[in-house]
Parts: structure tokens; C-alpha cells; sequence
């Protein structure tokens, strides 16, 4: 009996060596394959934060605007930019002036992207930009042109720093940003972004964007970029948010210039009751009477000129020499003879005249003319090409 009980305690006591055995090698195995598990999620968890970052970079890149590529082929990275006084004085101006009011919407003076467009164009997406956000929106939109001399007229890229301060004295709870460029094949590029004031009322380069980008935009000499960006404007409008534009797309009254006589005064051109066919003609005029040596003051006129030709209905009985004549000061001769078409009013065969530098036409058509600021802005047309030359330019004095 003793034998057998040591036996059977023999075989119990192995059973439950190979019972805390298995259990141990069990428990071992779990232990293991809970590590390994731990260690896949670990090496799963970090390649998604390794692709999240990759996808956040690609996502910035592409929303990033294209390089100003012209500026980068021309001019070294070392080279020292001299900061100007004088600009810098005409910035701490418009600066002040702004912050003394309270507005909605940023709309940053538009930059170059890729190759430039002319400082104009640029100046007139901006404006018609604005102008397109406060109709639609119903929003507080300070002045572009006041904005642009805040932040540096006719720089091609702005310094976000500035920018982002501006937006800080203004209290603007939002930011429009605006890249444009060409890729020397006739083809446009646009970057539009919006930024919104986060909850804590905070608006700077990490808030994030929404960003929109228009490609391969074809342009011509007929249907210049400027031509080609208006009709994108509800679509623009869109992309940053806002559901109805449909008031840029609504019809234009007719606008007509009942008589094209002089103001009193100058001051009078801006305190009249407002006409888009008498206001563009009036910018026309002041642009005609500007020193060619003031070009960009003249351009801003010719801009203005263009700005208020968009609220007239095409049908309107100047509407084609206004708009043509604005484009003929910014340089697009092209796309002023197209919107002329066949001139049928003595100003539109005047203007065609001037546009194809035709003296004898410019002669005749500005003095049949009725006499008032029409005739005057020919006479100057045909005043101003019949200007000699220097002859001093050829002495021999000045020769080598």
C-alpha cells in the first residue's frame, strides 16, 4: 500500500509538474506574442505618424505658392535687399491711416508665383477681388490700394510678418491671400488661400489654410490675364467659402455720360452722386493729365478706370471706348482694338486711330468732337504724339 501510495503521489506530483510546466511554457508563449503584438502596433502606430507627417509636407507643398522664379534666376540668395526709407516711411503712413478703422476681410495685395505678371494686373486682380468679397458678402473690406502702399507697392513678394500685423491693427477675421505668375507658355497660375482667426482669436503663419490652386489658365495678347480672371471670379468666390456670388453675375444697369462737361472743381469729380461711365471717363482724364514720368499714378488711374467699367451693362453707349481706352493706358493694345471691334462714334474711330498710330485719323477725328472732356482727353492723344524730339538727344555732345 505504502508503495502504491508513493506511486500514485509519485505520478501526482509529475502531473502537476507537467500541468505548471505547460501553464508556464502557456503563459510564456501569451507573454510573447503580447510583446509582439505591443511591438507590430508600435512599429504600425509610428509608420502612420511617419505618413501622417509625409501627407502634412505634400499637403503644404502643394498648397505653398510656386517660387518667383524670375527673381530667384536673376538675382543670387546672398545678395543684401537695401531696405528703403522712404518706402518704409510710406508704409508706417498707410498703416496708421487703416488702423484707425475696424474691418471683416484682408485681401493681401496679389504676389508673384512662377513668372510675373505686370504690377497692373496684379493691382487690379486685388482690386476686383475685394470688390467681389465686400459685394458678395456684405463684408467691412479696406481699400487694396491703401492696403498695398501699407504693405509695400510693387514689391512682388510681402513679408507674412507685416502682413499678419496688419491683420492684428485692423481686427480682420479673416485673410485672403492671392499668388499669380505665367509659365512663359501663355499659361496662367493662381493661388488663392483663406485664413480664419481660430478660437482663441489667433491669426498667424501656423493657422491653417484652405487653399485653392488654378492651373494652365490660357491667355492671349487678345485676352489678356486680366481679361481671363473676371469671368473666374464667382468660381474664386467659391472655392474660400462663399455659397452665393450670384451678384456678380446679375445684369449691369446702363450707365451713359449725360454731359461730359467739366466739374467745377476737381474736388467736385468725387463728391458727385456716383455714374460708372462719368467716373471712368473722369479717371481717364486724370490719367491723361499725369506726368508719363508718374507711371504708376497714371496706371492706378487707367486701373480705376477699368474698376468702374465693370459695373456699367455692356450695352451702355461708351461702354467700349471706356474700357478700351482703360486698357490702351495699361499697355494692352491688343485687347483694346478687340473690344473696339469695327468703331462706329468719332471717339471709338479716334482711339482706333491713336491705337494704330494713325496721326492724320487722330487729327481729324478729335476735332469734330464736341467740346468738353472727351475732346480734351483726343486733343491731348493727338498733342502728345505730335511732341518733338529733343534734338540735343543727337548732338555730338552726348555722343559715345
Amino acid at each position: 500500500m505504502k508503495a502504491s501510495r508513493a506511486i500514485l503521489l509519485t505520478i501526482g506530483t509529475l502531473i502537476l509538474f507537467c500541468v505548471g510546466a505547460g501553464s508556464f511554457f502557456f503563459y510564456e508563449k501569451q507573454e510573447e506574442e503580447k510583446q509582439r503584438a505591443a511591438q507590430q502596433a508600435m512599429i504600425k502606430a509610428q509608420g502612420e505618424r511617419l505618413e501622417a507627417l509625409r501627407r502634412a509636407k505634400m499637403q503644404v507643398e502643394n498648397t505653398r505658392p510656386l517660387a518667383d522664379r524670375a527673381m530667384n534666376e536673376a538675382v543670387p540668395k546672398s545678395y543684401f535687399r537695401p531696405v528703403s526709407d522712404w518706402k518704409s516711411t510710406e508704409k508706417s503712413i498707410y498703416q496708421k491711416l487703416l488702423s484707425s478703422g475696424q474691418f471683416d476681410v484682408l485681401i493681401v495685395p496679389f504676389q508673384v508665383q512662377e513668372y510675373a505678371l505686370d504690377i497692373s494686373t496684379r493691382s487690379l486682380m486685388t482690386a476686383e477681388l475685394a470688390l467681389a468679397v465686400s459685394t458678395a458678402q456684405k463684408v467691412r473690406v479696406p481699400d487694396p490700394y491703401i492696403v498695398t502702399r501699407a504693405l509695400g507697392d510693387g514689391d512682388r513678394r510681402l513679408d507674412p510678418k507685416e502682413v499678419y500685423g496688419l491683420a492684428d491693427k485692423i481686427g480682420v477675421k479673416k485673410i485672403i491671400w492671392g499668388y499669380v505668375g505665367h509659365n512663359r507658355k501663355n499659361q496662367m497660375a493662381l493661388n488663392i488661400q483663406l485664413q480664419e482667426r481660430d478660437a482663441n482669436g489667433v491669426l498667424n503663419a501656423q493657422t491653417t489654410a484652405l487653399v485653392k490652386n488654378f492651373e494652365h489658365l490660357a491667355f492671349t495678347d487678345e485676352r489678356p490675364p486680366i481679361e481671363v480672371y473676371q469671368p473666374m471670379l464667382p468660381e474664386i468666390l467659391a472655392a474660400i467659402g462663399v455659397a452665393d456670388s450670384s451678384v456678380l453675375t446679375s445684369p449691369k444697369p446702363e450707365s451713359r455720360i449725360d454731359a461730359a462737361e467739366f466739374p467745377i472743381t476737381p474736388l467736385a469729380m468725387a463728391s458727385e452722386k456716383r455714374e460708372p461711365a462719368r467716373d471712368a471717363l473722369y479717371f481717364q482724364l486724370l490719367a491723361s493729365l499725369t506726368p508719363h514720368a508718374a507711371e504708376r499714378a497714371k496706371a492706378r488711374f487707367a486701373e480705376k478706370s477699368l474698376l468702374a467699367t465693370l459695373s456699367m451693362s455692356q450695352d451702355s453707349p461708351d461702354y467700349r471706348v471706356l474700357k478700351a481706352r482703360a486698357l490702351m493706358l495699361l499697355g494692352l493694345r491688343p485687347a483694346a482694338l478687340q473690344v473696339l471691334g469695327e468703331p462706329k462714334t468719332l471717339e471709338e474711330k479716334e482711339l482706333v486711330a491713336v491705337l494704330n498710330g494713325n496721326q492724320p485719323d487722330v487729327d481729324l477725328y478729335s476735332s469734330q468732337i464736341k467740346p468738353g472732356i472727351k475732346r480734351l482727353i483726343a486733343k491731348l492723344d493727338a498733342n502728345y504724339r505730335k511732341r518733338p524730339i529733343n534734338p540735343s538727344l543727337f548732338s555730338e555732345s552726348r555722343a559715345g
